[in-house]
């Protein structure tokens, strides 16, 4: 029996809508998992097709990070529709431009999704209502004059009220942009020239986590003075995308570990480094055989009294009652493990692009040919 891995989800109240990291998978959880469907026009064992999702008016919008286009699930119809894109060769601009990383922020504005460009060439503004969606490539092409390296342009976002703060994974640099209107500023902050995967506001200033380092630039919004705090005690210098982004937590500033193993705690007032050791040993064991994600932890939320996520290592959820320091454990039990693969294994015929088996990505070599025996009832040696 697997596990469900998954980093995208809609909750509201005791339902949950998720969508799988490591296939084409949307699941529902009400006093049970139960699977929906899978994304009909996209590949049936992609990894990390979609990056947020986004409950309106009885549908859920996929956002496409390696996908193509944008998916809508109707709860009531139960059937998946496409809202196209336009391919990122469309565009003269985007000297970082990836058809399989097009967005990782997205923020919802009114009845509005913006999708800022992670690698795609363009930000797109969707109106839910009417399902047509506009493209400006204006701020692609102010932040290709400054880039630095072929890191992603969007990274991480915080919102007050009709304005995003967004941190720049190419350009040591911050935007600042209206939702309403997408005018925006493009300010550059001269720090380690590594660019930025995070940001948050703190109290007086802005909290920057590094796309590549481990370096963390603290801005004070009245006089633009940069404070730096060096998790090299944790960190390695070339560490790459060691945190998925950051939460205030009491006194604390909370980095989310992404590629790193390390939970790391910084006091906000004293600048004081910390570790968690409880959480930094969920995020540094050794990767389950059937963990396909890179990223250490995936899923996450915080509240006022617990801190939940799923952790890429194992497939496992774990809770933290902020109160006691108490941890338990939550898994997505999927009944019929080979279901996926059995889809996937139907299409071996066909041999498109896209359709390769990668040992590294989806499957280890000892896995396939461990589906193969269970689906054919024979053994290989």
């Amino acid at each position: 029996m697997g596990k469900l891995s998954y980093e995208i989800f809609v909750q509201e109240d005791e339902e949950r809508w998720m969508f799988s990291y490591d296939h084409n998978g949307l699941y529902y959880d009400h006093k049970g998992l139960e699977f929906l469907g899978m994304v009909p026009w996209e590949r049936k064992y992609g990894i990390r097709l979609y990056s947020n999702m986004i409950k309106f008016e009885g549908n859920i919008y996929l956002i496409p990070f390696r996908a193509k286009d944008i998916a809508v699930y109707s709860i009531k119809n139960k059937q998946f529709r496409r809202i196209a894109l336009k391919d990122t060769n469309d565009f003269q601009v985007g000297n970082n431009k990836n058809e399989l990383a097009k967005f990782w922020v997205s923020v919802v504005y009114r009845e509005n999704i913006i999708l800022m460009p992670h690698n795609y060439p363009a930000i797109v503004k969707l109106d839910m209502c009417s399902e047509n969606c506009e493209f400006s490539t204006d701020l692609v092409e102010k932040i290709d004059e400054i880039a630095l390296n072929g890191e992603p342009y969007i990274t991480d976002a915080y919102i007050e009220n009709d304005v995003a703060i967004l941190s720049v994974g190419c350009a040591d640099a911050v935007v600042e942009i209206n939702l309403e209107t997408l005018d925006f500023n493009l300010r550059e902050i001269h720090f380690e020239n590594k660019g930025f995967n995070g940001i948050v506001k703190g109290d007086n200033n802005i909290w920057l986590a590094p796309r590549i380092g481990n370096k963390v630039a603290v801005c004070d919004i009245g006089n633009c003075k940069i404070k730096t705090i060096d998790l090299g005690i944790y960190l390695e210098s070339n560490q790459y995308v060691p945190f998925h982004s950051m939460y205030k937590m009491g006194d604390n500033m909370c980095f989310i570990p992404n590629l790193c193993d390390k939970w790391i705690f910084v006091n906000r007032n004293t600048l004081k480094i910390s570790l968690n050791e409880t959480l930094t040993n969920i995020v540094s064991q050794p990767r389950k055989k059937y963990a396909f994600g890179k990223d250490r932890v995936m899923a996450f939320s915080i509240s006022n009294d617990y801190m939940s996520f799923l952790c890429g290592l194992d497939n496992i959820i774990y809770i933290l009652d902020k109160g006691t320091n108490e941890i338990s454990t939550q898994v997505y039990s999927l009944k019929n493990n080979h279901l996926v693969l059995n889809e996937v294994l139907q299409g071996l015929s066909v041999r498109n692009d896209g359709e390769l088996f990668l040992e590294e990505d989806r499957f280890t070599l000892d896995m396939f040919l461990y589906y193969l025996e269970k689906r054919n009832g024979f053994s290989i040696n």
